[in-house]
């Protein structure tokens, strides 16, 4: 699928398959018009593409979001700013064709805001393999909030997530038609790294949610080295109930391409080919077990203390 989009013509070149054009101008944060079109056909001795006369949509902003009324589809978006700056997405992501059949892209997740831990619990190891050092995984720690699981994916040198995909397989152990249900990766579709769900749907990675704004759910190299994951857990992004303590979850790597899970894992529910590095599989503990040695150290503590103030008075 290749794109071409001019804001000021409203044109696109080759084709990516839309029926529709939401556009919203504006400068200096006031959003001056927002329209929806319908496609007209091609202009006469070109591969541009016409519009009809665009009828007017609600849309507002804040700080950095933009909301817009559209209609129910997939969608591909695209900004140009006032200095012809230029970012957009891959349109596959948000493309039909790019899913397995019968199934339908989905929002990304409205999990909550994430808030990264400052203390991780380390709950898998990995012993090293001889591996290319920037996706050897030594690793996996991990926290927790009401609405997150954080991942902290360790690894022996710096990660290039240009060239490398990274993920965290989840076991629902309920679920024993397949070893697992969803992952939780890295991609990087353009020039920042972003974090998504999938889940393994018709024999396939196939079914994708984009968490949050993407990049704020994932971090690179961040206190050291190899990828931090924010995931949500409610049961819409996740696809299933999440059972603390008994579902099970194991992290992977793999070089040469930053979407293996689009790739050469695409069909493989355990990835093999192209595969690098893959943990053993293990429980978050609950959180009854991680407080548990903590409240038995504080009670040693203040037993001996206070065996300390008893012989003492005898003395």
């Amino acid at each position: 699928i290749d794109s071409d989009f001019n804001a000021s013509t409203g044109y696109m070149h080759e084709s990516i398959g839309a029926d529709k054009l939401v556009q919203i101008r504006g400068h200096y944060g006031v959003i001056t018009s927002s329209t929806i079109s319908n496609y007209a056909g091609f202009t006469p001795g070109s591969s541009d593409w016409d519009w009809s006369a665009g009828t007017d949509t609600p849309a507002a902003n804040d700080d950095n979001e933009i909301e817009v009324l559209g209609e129910t589809g997939n969608y591909y978006f695209y900004i140009q700013s006032w200095d012809n700056d230029i970012d957009d997405v891959e349109a596959e992501i948000y493309m039909k064709e790019f899913l397995p059949d019968n199934e339908t892209a989905k929002d990304g997740s409205r999990g909550g805001t994430v808030s990264w831990p400052t203390s991780w619990t380390t709950f898998i190891t990995d012993a090293d393999d001889g591996l290319e050092s920037d996706v050897e995984i030594l690793s996996v720690r991990f926290a927790s909030d009401e609405t997150h699981l954080y991942f902290r994916i360790v690894t022996e040198a710096s990660v290039d997530i240009e060239t490398s995909t990274f993920g965290i397989l989840i076991n629902d152990v309920s679920d024993t038609g397949q070893t697992y249900e969803a992952v939780c990766h890295s991609r990087e579709p353009g020039s920042t790294a972003k974090a998504y769900m999938s889940r393994w749907v018709s024999g396939a990675w196939g079914e994708r949610s984009l968490l949050g704004t993407g990049a704020d759910h994932i971090r690179i190299n961040s206190g050291g080295n190899g990828v931090d994951l924010a995931c949500d857990y409610d049961s819409t992004t996740l696809g299933f109930t999440y059972s603390d303590g008994n579902d099970l979850f194991a992290a992977v790597s793999g070089d040469g391409d930053h979407d293996h899970f689009g790739g050469d894992w695409e069909e493989e529910n355990i990835p093999s080919t192209s595969l690098d590095d893959i943990t053993s599989t293990s429980a978050i503990p609950e959180f009854s077990t991680i407080l548990m040695p903590i409240a038995s150290v504080i009670l040693i503590v203040g037993y001996n203390h206070r065996l300390k103030r008893k012989y003492h008075n005898q003395h």
